[in-house]
């Protein structure tokens, strides 16, 4: 078998998240975020578009407090966030994308609000990558 080179980076930054309001009354939550990016194409012929777009999953490192309310996310306690990064100098990204969040309420959930508690919520941010390559096999 012939192997063939493949990477994905770790990406960390910063973002804000946007909850609700106006450009008069924001309501959001912002913080340092960790997560995975893996690119659309590594192919040199590729449209530069491409090359230098990701997909990025990962997880906001602190829950946030939005007016007064703590919010955490679905799965690992944390919020989740999956979006698009663009490459806009040498290492600097940013990154757009949602947030999945939860209303943290103690720990009284019940299964019939499972599926009115998980919020999702536009974000923003900076972000920093890392590349790591990985032999596939073919």
């Amino acid at each position: 078998a012939e192997d063939k080179p493949g990477y994905f980076s770790i990406v960390g930054g910063y973002g804000a998240v946007y909850y609700d309001g106006n450009l008069d009354n924001l309501d959001y939550g912002d913080g340092a975020f960790v997560g995975l990016g893996f690119p659309f194409s590594a192919n040199k012929v590729a449209p530069k578009i491409l090359r230098n777009a990701e997909l990025s999953l990962g997880v906001f490192v602190n829950d946030f407090e939005i007016d007064g309310r703590d919010f955490t996310g679905p799965i690992v306690g944390r919020p989740v966030f999956v979006g698009l990064d663009y490459k806009l100098f040498s290492f600097v990204r940013l990154n757009a994308g949602a947030v999945f969040l939860e209303e943290d309420d103690g720990g009284d959930i019940s299964l019939g609000d499972l599926d009115t508690s998980v919020r999702v919520r536009p974000f923003i941010g900076l972000s920093a990558k890392l590349n790591l390559s990985l032999s596939l096999d073919k």
